[in-house]
């Protein structure tokens, strides 16, 4: 690896650590894509420091070169990653699911008690919901 493109991506990693941190800070994203993301700067950034170390990896397990390991490394970063994702789809959407079925049950509760009273079970006009 020559040292301009070592340099880049060291550039690169520390860059967008910084950028990763300013935005966990600002309480935008959950912390859990704030350590996925610095975990995968930290691989980003051993790539040039420990590319020595990639090399006798590859040819441990019989790859032609550390590029090829560096990149199955990142389609599995890529993978996980997607897999984590698809887990809080998942879960966004059964905690969706359940607070749509409470609705309904307030919902008819509420019209339950409109009907007690006497008053309208239409929609109720904007003071009673200020209230």
């Amino acid at each position: 690896m020559t040292l301009y493109l070592s340099a880049v991506l060291l550039l690169g990693a520390l860059v967008f650590s910084f950028v990763s941190y300013k935005i966990i800070q600002s309480n935008v994203v959950h912390p859990i894509f704030f350590s996925i993301w610095i975990a995968f700067c930290l691989f980003i950034i051993s790539i040039p420091l420990l590319s020595f170390l990639y090399k006798w990896l590859a040819t441990l397990s019989g790859m032609e070169s550390a590029t090829n390991l560096i990149w199955v490394i990142v389609l599995a970063y890529i993978l996980f990653y997607m897999a984590y994702i698809t887990v809080f789809a998942v879960n966004m959407y059964n905690k969706i699911q359940v607070l749509i079925s409470r609705l309904a049950i307030v919902e008819s509760e509420l019209h339950a008690l409109r009907l007690e009273q006497g008053s309208s079970p239409a929609a109720p006009d904007a003071r009673e919901l200020t209230h």
